[in-house]
């Protein structure tokens, strides 16, 4: 026995946390070069890195990361599955204080079910966007991982002052976690403060380690946002799509809603006062202060998003944007859940629950998937036999699967088809001839 928890137990953890290895890196092995992923993977992305990404973005690290996994599948496939994995431990960390397999299926479940918002539609399918492509996985999957850590070490030190501390890990995953994504870097440095501020009314005494991370985040937030990138955005002089995340100052939300959503402003402002007040009703009724706390980060990371103006597209209603918060959420749902079940039944029921939903939305992925590689394979073998002929032969996914893609067929615009182009190697001259997939 360690910390009450059987060597069975422990054995069964373990396996579970190895079969979702592999799932994971099957699933990596089937999802598809789209959209970005060309521009990265081909000499543009490197025309990028050689100019620092001046007049591009301040994503350093994601931009890093995804001109690395584009040109390497040995890297790769096996990167992000051990991201993946590290992101449901992670998860799992606020289910449950022991290892456990429930507690990790718990976690597959929610991350999985992600992909259950393709059923309404591409553009809202937050796992399209992330965990299946490259460039989204890179830019908010993996910063995801650092918040989520962070979030915990927070409640675990709160919980317990005396728990010990790696300084210099605070220090490296703040600065780090600050050179992805404008939204989070942003709502890291509002956290990160009001952990300091908040540790310190309740123990009278600064946590180094929270100091850290706050400074780490204050560094990594000037790195970024010293790009010029962002000065040629606010002077309304941005031309490109990869420097659209901090727009903030162009529209406010209820512009944006109101253009999105085809509506007047006056129902705008029904919808936001209507989302505003479910919030805090929901921050009200909940007791237990750690499921509050994620709430309230959730808001916050949130809150950057509510003045974004994407150029021509509100940029407040991609998907993307909200993996993070929509796994606190969840979290915050589940930890709800958890405390609704109290007898010994009950929580069998639930085990048996979680383990059915587990292998359900496993399938659902994998069915997906599967066809995903089928097609791919097929877009990619036609390529190379026409590449050199006058028309080149694209095949188009079907719309079943555009719904769990995200952009597969970008190419239709020209600005993508030169990327397209490029990444396959395909000659500038050649034309594009899209044949419907079988």
């Amino acid at each position: 026995m360690k910390d009450g928890i059987s060597k069975k137990e422990i054995r069964l953890y373990y396996l579970t946390v190895a079969l979702s290895a592999v799932g994971f890196l099957l699933l990596f092995c089937a999802v598809p070069f789209t959209m970005d992923d060309w521009a990265w993977g081909s000499e543009t992305g490197l025309a990028r890195l050689q100019n620092g990404f001046a007049g591009y973005n301040g994503r350093y690290l994601g931009n890093l990361l995804v001109i690395a996994l584009t040109r390497c599948a040995a890297l790769r496939i096996p990167f992000m599955a051990g991201v993946s994995v590290l992101l449901a431990r992670a998860v799992a960390g606020f289910l449950t204080k022991r290892q456990s397999a429930a507690g990790y299926l718990s976690a597959l479940c929610i991350i999985l079910s992600c992909a259950l918002f393709g059923l309404a539609g591409g553009r809202l399918n937050i796992f399209a966007q992330t965990v299946g492509w490259i460039s989204g996985f890179c830019n908010y999957v993996v910063p995801t991982v650092f918040v989520l850590f962070y979030l915990r070490s927070v409640l675990a030190a709160f919980e317990n002052e005396d728990k010990k501390q790696n300084e210099v890990l605070y220090a490296v995953s703040g600065f780090a976690s600050a050179l992805f994504a404008e939204h989070i870097t942003l709502s890291l440095i509002v956290i990160s403060a009001l952990v300091n501020v908040f540790y310190y009314r309740k123990f009278r005494k600064v946590n180094a380690a929270f100091a850290l991370h706050f400074a780490s985040v204050s560094a990594g937030a000037s790195l970024m946002f010293s790009n010029s990138s962002y000065l040629l955005l606010l002077r309304g002089n941005a031309v490109s799509g990869g420097m659209r995340g901090l727009g903030f100052l162009g529209k406010t939300a209820l512009d944006v809603l109101a253009g999105r959503l085809g509506i007047s402003p006056k129902t705008a402002i029904i919808i936001l006062g209507v989302t505003v007040l479910l919030y805090i009703l929901a921050l009200v009724f909940t007791k237990d202060k750690g499921l509050r706390f994620l709430l309230v980060c959730a808001g916050i990371i949130t809150l950057p998003l509510l003045f974004t103006n994407g150029g021509s597209k509100a940029y407040l209603f991609t998907a993307r944007l909200y993996f993070t918060q929509y796994l606190l959420v969840m979290i915050w749902l589940a930890g709800l859940a958890k405390s609704a079940v109290k007898n010994k039944k009950a929580r069998t029921a639930a085990k048996a629950l979680i383990i059915a939903s587990a292998c359900a939305l496993t399938v659902f992925t994998a069915v997906i998937y599967v066809r995903v590689y089928q097609v791919n394979a097929s877009l990619v073998e036609r390529i190379e036999r026409t590449k050199n002929e006058s028309a080149v032969e694209v095949i188009d996914y079907p719309d079943s699967l555009k719904r769990f893609v995200y952009m597969p067929d970008a190419y239709r615009d020209e600005a993508w088809a030169k990327h397209f182009k490029n990444y396959y190697k395909i000659p500038e001259d050649r034309k594009l001839e899209i044949i419907e997939s079988e």
